[in-house]
């Protein structure tokens, strides 16, 4: 079962790099250990994602890819 996210920041049909700038503006509006979920279907934002996580110090909880469509639960540290 996914995490439970507090935000969700729905970028299908956007283009990198608008994915990644609404998901660090939803971070910065969440507490410390609250979970924020992207849903995106462009590859190059998930790997953005994931190398912003990794810079910033965030928790990659889960990443789930069905129909077309990634989900990234990123926990806030």
């Amino acid at each position: 079962m996914p995490p439970k996210e507090r935000i969700c920041v729905p970028a299908v049909g956007l283009s990198c790099p608008l994915p990644v700038y609404k998901m660090k503006k939803a971070l910065d509006q969440v507490g410390s250990g609250d979970t924020v979920l992207l849903e995106t279907d462009d590859p190059a934002v998930c790997k953005e994602i994931r190398g912003m996580v990794r810079r910033l110090n965030f928790k990659l909880q889960e990443e789930i890819a069905k129909d077309g469509v990634v989900r990234l639960y990123v926990q806030k540290s």
